[in-house]
Parts: C-alpha cells; sequence; structure tokens
C-alpha cells in the first residue's frame, strides 16, 4: 500500500539513503506502524512525539492506512541570549 511521508526543518538529515526530499510517496506493507516508519527514516528520538498522522497527533502504534500522510518535524530549539 501506499503513504506519503512529509518532512519539514532540519530533520531531513535523518533522512535514511533511500531518498531525500521533503515529500515523499512511500510503498509500506499491510499493517506498518508509526514506528515502524519512523525507524525506516531514522527519525531523531526527540522527534518522535512531533509526528502526525493527516495532521493528527497518534500512538506510535497507530496502523496506517492505504494514502495516509505521515508528517516528521524537528525539534523546535529556543535560542539562549
Amino acid at each position: 500500500m501506499n503513504i506519503q511521508v512529509e518532512i519539514f526543518g532540519s530533520q531531513k538529515a535523518y533522512l535514511s539513503p533511500i531518498k531525500k526530499g521533503l515529500l515523499l510517496d512511500v510503498e509500506v506493507e499491510k499493517g506498518t506502524k508509526v514506528s515502524d516508519i519512523l525507524d525506516r527514516f531514522r527519525v531523531a528520538p526527540q522527534s518522535r512525539n512531533r509526528t502526525k498522522v493527516n495532521k493528527m497527533v497518534l500512538s506510535p502504534d497507530h496502523v496506517l492506512k492505504e494514502g495516509d500522510k505521515v508528517s516528521i518535524f524537528s525539534p523546535i530549539l529556543a535560542g539562549g541570549g
């Protein structure tokens, strides 16, 4: 089945060597979970709780469906002064 993976900000640096870009069409097996996608794209631990599926924050155990869009965001860093 096909899903989309959307990468925001510096999180792109964590992409696997499969393909680099902002919006990726990804083929996955039925039963694939959000956590499987995070592992596949080597998402940094501090970004895992910023991941959304179809604009909703869901559990890493959520099973993806055909056409879902997984959005992965970089952590927001505060500047010091």
